[in-house]
């Protein structure tokens, strides 16, 4: 019996034993560090064949055991002992995971569905006011388009022809009759919420069409010299509704349907610093009917807001101002 000493890394517990094959435990375990004693019986081996495509046994191994926190070359680690999960911690871990994300995907969506909003009606914006621009050098400012006042249902068609050309449409509803206005143009569907294009195809007193982005349009006609006061200019013609997604809800003022006036030499944004119909009142989601006498309509104030602001704020807080806040998230200068 050959004894031989071989040194254990420091801090291990078991050792790895071996037997019959003389040098085999001198190779496996020089790399330790510590001493201990390791019989090895003598075994005289075959001499094994190379470079002709086979090699022979080299002889029965008896036993190799080896304990978890010892190296090995037989092993790519140093323990064979392997931990896992349990199926209550998975499924505690997965609920932690469910609850989280329920208290913070609806905000993200939310947020996301805004941006989007915002986006859009900039796009909106640019593209009615370019058609603007577009009438105004083709037929002279809306004081010289040959419309009459608001009960004079000719008059919103002539304003609606008169942009639509300039713009790239999916539906052309000013061609339909009131039901198939109503039916594709008109919304209806608004989940009790304040709409403003629920008149298309109905009264008549708004024309309507579809944009190729989807946007639902309506135009009406107030005054035949464009003298009315609303913007601030005091050179009001009539307004342009819009609605981002079409019919699709919630088809509500301030949400997806925004309005604008149509001036005499420009298009403003309803809730304008300088409007008589204000932004701290008629986009504000406590109180009802701000202007009474305008409208029994609310949050229709909300466009300029949008545009400048790039936010929808007031959606989730009613104290924003254009003097103080701008999002809810500011502190009040008050």
């Amino acid at each position: 019996m050959n004894k031989r000493f071989f040194t254990l890394a420091e801090g291990a517990t078991h050792v790895a034993t071996c037997g019959n094959v003389s040098g085999i435990c001198t190779d496996y375990l020089k790399s330790f560090s510590g001493s201990i004693n390791v019989d090895i019986e003598p075994l005289t081996l075959p001499s094994p064949t190379r470079g002709e495509g086979k090699e022979e046994s080299v002889g029965d191994i008896n036993q190799n055991t080896f304990f978890d926190k010892v190296f090995s070359r037989f092993t790519s680690h140093f323990s064979l002992k392997f931990t896992a999960f349990t199926l209550a911690e998975v499924l505690i871990t997965l609920g932690i995971i469910g609850v989280v994300a329920a208290m913070t995907m609806p905000s993200l969506i939310t947020n996301y569905q805004e941006k989007q909003r915002v986006s859009q009606l900039k796009k909106v914006y640019s593209a009615l006011s370019q058609a603007f621009v577009s009438a105004v050098q083709e037929n002279g400012t809306p004081d010289e388009w040959g419309m009459g006042g608001l009960s004079e249902e000719n008059s919103h068609l002539i304003m609606a022809n008169n942009f639509k050309k300039h713009l790239k449409l999916a539906q052309d509803c000013t061609t339909m009759t009131g039901s198939q206005a109503s039916k594709v143009c008109g919304i209806r569907d608004n989940g009790g919420k304040y709409n403003s294009l629920n008149s298309i195809g109905t009264s008549r007193d708004m024309q309507g069409i579809i944009l190729s982005d989807g946007t639902i349009v309506g135009f009406s006609h107030w005054s035949p010299s464009c003298s009315a006061g609303y913007s601030g200019s005091g050179e009001t013609c009539g307004q342009i509704i819009v609605d981002l997604n079409g019919q699709k809800r919630p088809n509500s003022n301030g949400y997806d349907q925004f309005s604008f006036f149509l001036d005499k030499n420009k298009i403003v944004p309803f809730g304008v610093p300088t409007s008589t119909l204000k932004f701290e009142r008629a986009c504000n989601k406590s109180i009802n009917s701000p202007y009474s006498g305008y409208s029994n309509n609310a949050m229709y104030a909300c466009t300029a807001w949008v545009l400048y602001n790039e936010n929808q704020d007031y959606l989730h807080c009613d104290d924003l101002s254009w003097d103080g806040k701008h999002s809810c998230k500011e502190k009040s200068n008050k």
